[in-house]
């Protein structure tokens, strides 16, 4: 007597490889989509990307016609351990990298500083100024840097009736592509707020038949940072300037521990104040390339490559505007001395400190709107120098 037999119906059967080839379909493609939104072309070929994928979304449609599913399905799972494996290790890697960043470029959380909202951060006065402005009022833009400094202006002087980038264009902030030095030279603008220009930007003001005029207004440091196990305290003039230049390549010839100096850069080297001052300082030295990573655009299929954001490493090294760095307030990252001296606001006042820069307010000649004077004198008054030190920048008639 012949045993019942165990098998599955065959209607069953296909219904069931019918149900894992769409399932495993749906799951690749997710997995693809979802590594690939993740890493793009970080850390690997992109043949490798397109091949394992197809090779893993060919798989369940093989199991679906074969009648040996079951070793089809163990062999599409080495598969898949080795497609994703790989992946995930970039993946952590890419987390690690964010986690170890630190945006030293300044970035400004523009909404926390618009004016004449109670809930704003922007330092204000006791009283009101001294200096209301009415009738044309000057048009200001400046740099992400500067934005808590004049929009405080602003918010002192100007009728409450003007809002940030509104229709009547007075009172500006935005990332746009071109430079706002060449906005200063069209005479878009009338004050700009910021580093001291471009040498591209000086050039185009010359092309259009006009010239800058620079107002100091306020004063910061140019301030290095390193990891805050690193066990350097301080660099000298000579050191730093080695370091950026290229000859100093190793923690150990500065007191340090036998690693390779990474030294980080401003990400907007062309156009970023705190990068032309670091420029000047190297007093004629040619700075070294910048560390580069690259960078994926899912939408557009590009792939860049443009200057490194600061990665706190023990190797690291960086710098920016000591403003921009008490705000971070960040507890892994220690700011190294120069010459044996802390870029405190009393030695940037008293001139000790070695490496500081100016915040300007910049117009172009012949400007002729006769508040756009007026409103520079204010800012360089008592009052205005009040909120520039309240703001956390050191005043300029110290």
């Amino acid at each position: 007597m012949k045993k019942e037999s165990n098998k599955l119906p065959h209607w069953l059967n296909t219904f069931i490889k019918f149900c894992l080839v769409g399932i495993g379909t749906i799951l690749c493609l997710l997995l693809g989509l979802w590594t690939y939104l993740c890493t793009g072309y970080e850390g690997l070929p992109f043949f490798y990307s397109v091949v394992g994928f197809f090779l893993m979304l060919a798989f369940p449609i093989v199991l679906g016609v074969s009648k040996v599913w079951k070793k089809g399905f163990k062999a599409w799972f080495v598969v898949f351990l080795i497609y994703i494996i790989p992946y995930m290790f970039i993946y952590g890697k890419r987390k690690y990298n964010e986690y170890i960043t630190v945006k030293l470029t300044p970035s400004v959380e523009v909404e926390e500083y618009v004016p004449f909202e109670d809930s704003s951060k922007l330092a204000t006065l006791d009283c009101e100024a001294q200096l209301q402005l009415t009738g044309t009022l000057p048009i200001v833009d400046g740099e992400a840097a500067a934005f808590p400094l004049y929009a405080a202006f602003v918010h002192a002087t100007y009728p409450d009736s003007v809002s940030l980038n509104g229709d009547d264009g007075t009172f500006r902030y935005r990332d746009i592509a071109i430079s706002k030095g060449m906005l200063l030279a069209d005479k878009d603008i009338d004050i700009l707020f910021g580093g001291y220009p471009s040498t591209r930007d000086r050039k185009y003001a010359k092309e259009q038949g006009t010239s800058f005029i620079y107002t100091p207004i306020a004063r910061d440091a140019v301030v290095f940072v390193v990891h805050k196990d690193n066990p350097v305290e301080s660099l000298t003039t000579e050191q730093i300037q080695g370091i950026y230049a290229g000859e100093i390549t190793n923690w150990n010839e500065v007191g340090g521990k036998n690693e390779k100096i990474f030294a980080f850069q401003s990400q907007t080297s062309e156009n970023g104040g705190c990068q032309r001052s670091l420029e000047q300082f190297l007093d004629g030295r040619t700075i070294m390339v910048p560390p580069k990573e690259k960078s994926y655009n899912f939408f557009t299929g590009s792939v860049g490559e443009g200057v490194a954001e600061y990665k706190n490493t023990r190797g690291a090294i960086g710098f920016s505007l000591g403003y921009w760095i008490e705000e971070m307030d960040n507890p892994d990252i220690k700011i190294l001395c120069v010459d044996g001296v802390e870029p405190t606001v009393d030695n940037i006042k008293n001139g000790t400190y070695p490496i500081t820069t100016y915040i300007y307010a910049i117009t172009y000649s012949g400007n002729r709107n006769r508040n756009t004077r007026r409103f520079i004198d204010w800012i360089l008054s008592d009052e205005g120098q009040s909120i520039v030190e309240q703001t956390g920048y050191v005043g300029i008639g110290e």
